[in-house]
């Protein structure tokens, strides 16, 4: 392997040398000028140079200034916790490191002198070793040691390259795991367990063996959920079949991989479990729409929100998140990484990981160096290159220095987009801030494996056996009931017409066209019909002749999962009933609702029922799956066109993870109309601009006037803003009424990716 090296510039450790020499020799020069024919030398501090005189070897570097391997360049130390700040000087030198934006491939078993000489020369950010790397735990320590010493920015774990691996079965039983862990026998451990334990015992097992032979970062766990679509190949490489259980046990692993000191890398967003398509090969369409989407990428949403550290994203199309690009794929993406990832919807802080960009998935599509610029452009850290020649690399390099350099040669107010019909920019730019974002963030990984610390906040437990999904029903929808046969499903916390619509074996349009809804979204407690072998046609048999009923049965609670066979104790003709109020338990459960004999009593209204009724197309809001806090009202707020989670919750001084909880939403997908519970304080008045109401009588309610009003808005004469955390640029935009688009020029930002204390202009610039 070759590996980049600048040529028609020194190198910089030279030039940390050639600096301090050449303005020795001048300021030598300079005195010597003025004083040296003086008979009496004139007091000259010497307080930063203790050389006696000229004839001292000056121009020759000290080990402190040399580039080898023991104390290499401030410039590509790569070691975050340096407490010295570099001079001001080198703080654009720092981001034209772009090997450090590089995860490289070596060849063989061992290195030759060769590679060694080029690793040091490239110092990539990272390098992936394969099944052809490894023979054994002890060799492969000896391997990552020699490509350390080569590189020469230390040998512990925490020190570049950091290592990484596949979680492949036939990398882990070559470094010594002995027991079958696939993800597959995983999950199935952990069923029949009825527990999550298994699943971070295998997480920690597989991190132990990793970090034994210095590996520090392992691709895995997969968070894609298996489709029949894919075949055999993708089901031995996924937990299941089941979003619920493939979250749960993906990240219950990742967890038991961040106790044993490896970096987890949760793959392949955003989503490639239901592709028949050999990425290796060509690229994969993703046809869903936004909202099948939902569940196959509610996995990633889900560790994002639990700091996973870093995420790996795929080459897949996926037209219903980038509209407007739909041949565009996803690690190119600065829709579906840049917005969605880092910053509208999930504003992610980890590490985000290309695939290889050798694949033929992009390969095919867009050229080597371009693809690697629009990745970093688009809001990933760093890409994988595997396999590709040491031309291929200096090609890469090369054009991650050209593109920064236009950069700095383009006006402020430059923002570069692909042609129309292009995919990517034939001269693409990228600024110097993209880089210098993105090495914080890779820098952070070496701080995490020097302390490592574990996922944050509340991982999701198993899901009930009833109601997870399995293989087997992948392949064998629910339900083998004869055509016209009638269930119940009553929504649960975390379900979505989607998942509900797997789980029977039936479309999301069936289910919307059974239950006449207006729109697809669904509120925890409400109860939707469902006809696993087909709806009932006209030719549906008759009904059993039913005896004589005295009296009105007592109504019994409705079972989970009713026997679609179960007779009733008087059924009726089947003929279609009005709606009217009625207590919930006095519904049928297999069949559909027969029309009363007489009108129903006004006795006993369900309190679930708000005392006024909502119109017919206006869908109630969620039932709210948390006590409001104590001292807190309930607001009822209806979804926007523009509006997402993030700044709704600004609107009322809560946070997305509030709204996600009052209003027991699986994800942060929203629909138009949607209403929203919103626990606010008893004296808080909701924003001019919102159409909230109140849902519950609130005792001593302050008058609007005089209630306390949200944060003060900027000034209108703020020029600049700093950003602050949780911020993003939709927020900003909203802040100072403004769009997200004129930021994006007025500061010329070739992504979307803030970093907090970054300085942007909120008004447009004064035209002279």
């Amino acid at each position: 392997m070759e590996v980049y090296v600048r040529k028609r510039k020194p190198y910089l450790s030279f030039r940390l040398i050639l600096i301090p020499v050449l303005a020795f020799l001048a300021g030598f020069a300079l005195c010597y000028g003025l004083y040296g024919r003086s008979q009496t030398p004139a007091p000259i501090d010497v307080s930063e140079n203790t050389s006696p005189g000229p004839e001292t070897t000056a121009p020759e570097a000290t080990p402190s200034e040399s580039a080898g391997p023991s104390n290499p360049p401030a410039s590509i130390s790569g070691e975050p916790a340096e407490p010295q700040t570099p001079p001001s000087e080198m703080d654009a030198l720092e981001d034209l490191w772009p090997a450090r934006h590089l995860i490289v491939t070596v060849q063989g078993t061992k290195l030759d002198d060769a590679t060694k000489t080029l690793l040091a020369d490239l110092k990539p950010g990272g390098v992936l070793l394969t099944s052809a790397n490894i023979e054994s735990k002890e060799q492969t320590a000896a391997l990552v040691t020699a490509i350390k010493e080569a590189v020469g920015l230390g040998t512990d774990i925490a020190s570049l390259p950091i290592i990484a691996a596949d979680d492949e079965s036939e990398v882990l039983k070559k470094l010594g795991l002995k027991k079958n862990l696939s993800p597959p026998e995983v999950a199935k451990e952990c069923q029949k367990k009825g527990d999550l334990e298994y699943a971070r015992m295998a997480g920690r097992t597989v991190g132990s063996v990793c970090a034994s032979a210095g590996i520090g970062v392992l691709l895995g766990p997969s968070l894609d959920i298996y489709e029949p679509t894919a075949g055999d190949a993708m089901k031995s490489l996924t937990f299941g079949s089941d979003s619920g259980m493939v979250t749960a046990i993906g990240l219950a692993f990742a967890d038991g991989l961040t106790s044993a000191g490896v970096i987890p890398v949760v793959k392949h967003y955003p989503g490639i479990g239901g592709c028949p398509e050999d990425l290796n090969d060509k690229p994969a369409l993703n046809k869903k729409s936004t909202s099948e989407l939902a569940e196959v990428v509610f996995p990633f949403q889900q560790a994002a929100s639990v700091k996973i550290p870093g995420i790996l994203v795929s080459h897949i199309l996926v037209p219903a998140l980038d509209d407007k690009n739909p041949d565009r794929p996803a690690s190119i993406s600065p829709v579906i990484v840049g917005r969605n990832v880092r910053e509208e919807m999930w504003d992610y802080r980890g590490v985000v990981i290309a695939d290889d960009m050798s694949l033929g998935a992009i390969a095919k599509t867009v050229p080597l160096d371009k693809a690697v610029i629009a990745a970093l452009k688009a809001g990933c850290d760093a890409a994988i290159v595997q396999n590709v020649s040491p031309e291929a690399l200096h090609g890469v390099c090369a054009a991650i220095e050209a593109a920064v350099t236009a950069g700095d040669a383009a006006p402020a107010d430059a923002v570069t987009q692909p042609e129309p019909g292009k995919i990517y920019e034939e001269n693409p730019t990228l600024s110097r801030a993209t880089l210098s974002k993105s090495k914080k963030r890779l820098d952070g990984w070496q701080q995490w494996l020097k302390a490592p610390p574990r996922l944050e906040g509340t991982l999701r437990q198993l899901p009930k056996k009833d109601d997870a999904k399995t293989d087997a029903d992948a392949t064998a929808p629910e339900g083998s009931a004869a055509p016209g046969t009638e269930i119940v499903h009553v929504v649960e916390k975390g379900d979505m017409l989607s998942k509900i619509a797997s789980k029977y074996g039936v479309t999301t349009k069936q289910i919307v066209k059974w239950n006449d809804l207006k729109k697809t979204s669904v509120r925890v407690g409400q109860k939707l019909k469902i006809y696993p072998a087909g709806e009932p046609t006209e030719s549906a048999p008759a009904p059993e002749t039913p005896a004589p009923a005295p009296e009105t049965p007592t109504p019994t609670p409705e079972p989970a999962a009713p026997a679609p066979e179960t007779p009733t104790p008087a059924p009726e003709p089947p003929a279609p009933a009005p709606e009217a109020p009625a207590p919930a338990p006095a519904e049928p459960v297999a069949a559909p609702e027969p029309a009363p004999a007489a009108p129903a009593p006004e006795t006993a209204p369900d309190p679930s029922v708000p005392p006024t009724a909502q119109p017919p197309d206006e869908e109630p809001p969620h039932e709210a799956t948390a006590p409001a806090p104590q001292g807190t009202k309930a607001l009822t707020h209806k979804v926007r066109r523009g509006e997402n989670l993030a700044n709704i919750a600004k609107k009322y001084n809560v946070t997305y993870q509030d709204l996600m909880e009052w209003n027991g939403l699986p994800d942060t997908s929203l629909q138009v109309d949607q209403l929203l519970i919103v626990n606010v304080p008893q004296n808080f008045t909701p924003p001019e601009e919102s159409d909230a109401e109140e849902t519950q009588p609130a005792p001593a309610e302050t008058p609007p006037a005089e209630a306390a009003a949200p944060a003060p808005a900027p000034p209108a004469d703020a020029d600049t803003y700093s950003v602050e955390r949780g911020d993003n640029l939709s927020k900003i935009a909203d802040k100072f009424g403004v769009t997200a688009d004129d930021l994006r020029k007025w500061n010329a930002l070739e992504s979307d990716s803030l970093q907090v204390g970054d300085k942007l202009r909120v008004k447009a610039p004064a035209t002279p």
